[in-house]
């Protein structure tokens, strides 16, 4: 996960510059993430006991589509609404929490004799849930400044000039910061480490 999830946020970034928008380019990586990581989940309930080591390298690709995830929904926050993404993050991930307190409730429910016919069930209904989820976040996805994100003009008058060394700094760093933007306005991945850097150091 750890490599297609580096991987996936360096090819996004490079077919946002060169070839697809932001939005196809959000919809494609999640589309991939979570059909191809649903499609090995559902084959795992055809795999039988006697080739565990074949499920478990099943399991194991699909956490690895599942990092090509952080190049869709995971970032997409930062594309339509900058301003507000920790919130909406925060939100969302509150709301998330709640089907990983249900799961294995629902496992347990479903697997009482714990056969392979019954996790076959419990298997169909992850890969239903991955196909859903692609296809609301593929009809409804956007990769566009959303207007009741942008920060409205009276309120960028009232900001104050910088008069201490920290501010001008920071003034500093948000203008290299902005020449590191891509040709549409969106944060690249270059930018986002920066931020993360320069945070550490304060």
């Amino acid at each position: 996960m750890v490599c297609t999830s580096i991987s996936a946020g360096q090819l996004a970034d490079f077919l946002r510059k060169k070839y697809l928008s932001t939005t196809f380019t959000r919809r494609l990586f999640q589309a991939i993430g979570f059909l191809g990581g649903g499609s090995c989940i559902v084959g795992v309930g055809f795999i039988g006991c006697e080739h565990r080591n074949d499920a478990v390298a099943l399991l194991a690709i699909a956490v690895g589509f599942e990092g090509l995830c952080y190049a869709g929904y995971m970032v997409n926050q930062v594309d339509f609404a900058p301003r507000y993404a920790g919130v909406l993050y925060g939100m969302t991930n509150m709301v998330a929490t709640v089907p990983g307190i249900v799961a294995p409730l629902v496992v347990g429910a479903l697997t009482p004799n714990k056969t392979q016919e019954e996790w076959k069930r419990v298997f169909y209904i992850c890969g239903a849930f991955t196909l859903v989820g692609t296809i609301v976040f593929g009809g409804f996805a956007v990769g566009e400044l959303e207007p009741w994100a942008k920060m409205a003009p009276d309120m960028e008058e009232e900001i104050p000039p910088p008069n201490s060394e920290d501010d001008k700094e920071r003034v500093h760093h948000d203008e290299e910061m902005k020449k590191k933007t891509n040709d549409n306005g969106h944060i690249n991945s270059a930018m986002v480490f920066s931020t993360l850097e320069l945070s550490q150091d304060d």
